[in-house]
């Protein structure tokens, strides 16, 4: 290790930290251990403020001007809020450049591994994008005469069209694969068909992510000697969020950094609500041998009390903030009352809270699904069983009030607060197309949907090209939007990278539409009165009450939170729940 740390330079802390303590063991512990280990780390507890404090008190001591240190996150806000805090310390911002790398596993994956890959194998990139890819691929698969006698077959045509579009490369050897429910045909002309189609496809620049690491295990199996490079860069790593790191990632990572490589990992698998590994993956966090950070200053010892029932790892998580102001509470509903559930939460909230309390932090009522599933099913499946009126696709900002400022960083927004990679495409897109609205030469002004664009631009694939890569950029949080200069800076790269379509001059008095929005740190749609928000009028009290997913909150704190129950796979969450609630079983023995 090149780097050691005692507890002489802990004293720094108080420093550079005079509003935090860091003297509880589990904290000392995950600051001074400086070999390879997993760090399960509880809600509450600070993990993001310990690691930002161990990796300045890392940066003070570094030896090397061309080794750096490798952090690696799930989401660009993630990486976002690791330099910020970098920023305010000293010898932090340090690690903001060269020879250091912070950002998402999939920017990591495709900056060194599969991105120079494809570059060797004279691919140009044009675009990645797992929603465009899939339209793209059906729509190809349906026009092959090969394979239409089994897309088309009676009965199957949906499932069918669901495997085509989930059809990607996995592994070295780009093995075709699909996420989709229905195999694809072992051998004849139909597989041959696909084969065709994707490696066309793949020729012409057209990509979804999971293909990205299976040209990164392609380059490491063929360019031996490219793991070894990245390894010697980055003697140190760090991974965040580890709970929701897909087995996917883990192979690829674990043959990116292996030997003298040291690797601490931070996470907790008890707030694993994304399903992305089965834990089974030899390399799944946490490994056996894991240090336990478990004191919680988000919740007091009523709610870990609760909490300990329901959690698989660890032991047992210690509560040291706030005591809950109400006892919590289950609300029964029948099929015909089931739409009154969240209102009567509104009134229960009114009823245990002052005005001040209530308009001091968010009250939402969250669900674990937002699609509606088998109609068959009783009530209690999604959230439109509660709320009918509830938008899915809430999380887009609405495109009529949003600035291109605002949609470019709503564009980077992590899918822990219900942002997935699809819809920050979306969002992306649409900043896009507003800026052509306002500056674009006359074929594109009038341009309303990317499939639109795509269209008119078919015979000019470099003005296409450049717009996807500005997408990707905006996705991956290279247009910085934080102060006004930084957007400038970003305006005027953005209409640079896109000259191509642009023809209208920006006006020396920016357009309302082009002007610098200050981060409020709420999306568009989860602003007061905004959609998915409803108003709550109840004994005496007025207040909003927003609407989400468990995804979506994933990290806040409530004022008061509903949890509905929901429906996966014919089990019903919270009934399934009840005997662990209840301590009729243990929720750490469960296989």
């Amino acid at each position: 290790m090149p780097v050691q740390l005692s507890n002489e330079d802990l004293k720094q802390l108080k420093e550079w930290f005079p509003l935090l303590s860091f003297d509880r063991d589990d904290q000392i512990n995950a600051l001074l251990h400086m070999d390879s280990a997993d760090f399960q780390a509880v809600p509450g507890s600070g993990k993001t403020t310990l690691l930002g404090a161990k990796l300045a008190l890392i940066a003070r001591k570094w030896p090397y001007a061309n080794r750096g240190i490798c952090i690696l996150t799930h989401t660009n806000v993630a990486t976002q809020e690791i330099e910020q805090r970098l920023r305010k310390i000293p010898n932090g911002e340090e690690l903001l450049g060269y020879p250091h790398y912070i950002g998402t596993i999939q920017t990591f994956i495709n900056k060194y591994f599969a991105i120079p890959w494809l570059r060797e194998s004279q691919i140009e990139l044009k675009e990645i994008d797992d929603e465009a890819y899939a339209d793209r691929i059906l729509g190809l698969a349906k026009k092959t005469e090969d394979i239409k006698g089994w897309l088309f077959q009676k009965g199957f045509l949906d499932e069918r069209s669901k495997s085509v579009r989930g059809i990607r490369y996995s592994g070295p050897e780009l093995t075709l694969t699909t996420s989709g429910r229905t195999p694809l045909p072992a051998k004849g002309k139909t597989i041959t068909a696909l084969k065709l189609i994707k490696s066309r496809l793949t020729r012409e620049g057209w990509l979804r992510y999971d293909d990205m690491f299976a040209f990164a295990e392609r380059a490491m199996q063929y360019v031996p000697t490219l793991a070894d490079t990245i390894a010697h860069r980055f003697p140190l790593v760090f991974m965040d969020e580890m709970q929701d790191t897909s087995d996917l990632q883990l192979d690829v990572l674990c043959k990116a950094f292996f030997g003298d490589t040291i690797i601490q990992r931070f996470g907790d698998i008890n707030q694993s609500i994304l399903n992305r590994g089965d834990g089974t993956h030899m390399h799944a966090f946490p490994k056996k041998e894991f240090f336990e950070v478990s004191s919680s200053l988000r919740f007091g010892r009523q709610i870990a009390d609760v909490a300990n029932r329901l959690k698989l790892v660890g032991g047992n998580m210690e509560g040291h903030g706030g005591e809950a102001i109400a006892q919590p509470a289950l609300i029964l509903y029948s099929d015909a009352t089931i739409q009154s559930v969240v209102h009567r939460f509104g009134v229960w909230t009114a009823e245990h809270f002052t005005s001040e309390e209530l308009a001091s932090r968010p009250i939402k009522a969250v669900c674990g699904v937002k699609r509606e599933g088998n109609a068959k099913q009783q009530v209690g499946r999604h959230i439109k069983d509660y709320v009918p009126s509830f938008v899915i696709d809430a999380s887009r900002p609405a495109g009529a009030r949003a600035t291109i400022c605002r949609l470019v960083r709503d564009a980077g927004a992590s899918e822990d607060i219900g942002r997935t990679t699809i819809a920050r495409t979306s969002t992306a897109r649409l900043a896009v197309l507003k800026l052509l609205g306002h500056y674009g030469r006359p074929d594109v002004r009038g341009v309303t949907s990317w499939n639109q664009l795509r269209r008119i631009l078919q015979q000019d694939s470099h003005s296409l090209q450049a717009a996807n890569r500005v997408v990707l950029d905006i996705v991956e949080g290279v247009y910085g939007t934080e102060t006004e200069d930084q957007w400038i800076a970003s305006r005027n790269r953005l209409l640079l990278a896109l000259e191509n379509l642009i023809e209208v001059d920006v006006p020396a008095q920016d357009i309302a539409i082009m002007k610098f929005e200050i981060d409020t740190g709420a999306s568009i749609a989860a602003q007061p009165g905004g959609v998915n928000t409803l108003r709550i009028d109840a004994c005496g009290k007025s207040f909003d009450m927003q609407l989400s997913t468990i995804a979506g909150v994933k990290g806040e704190t409530h004022l008061a939170t509903l949890v509905l129950e929901s429906c996966v796979n014919k089990q019903y969450d919270l009934s399934e729940l009840i005997p662990y609630l209840l301590k009729q079983e243990d929720a750490n023995q469960v296989e």
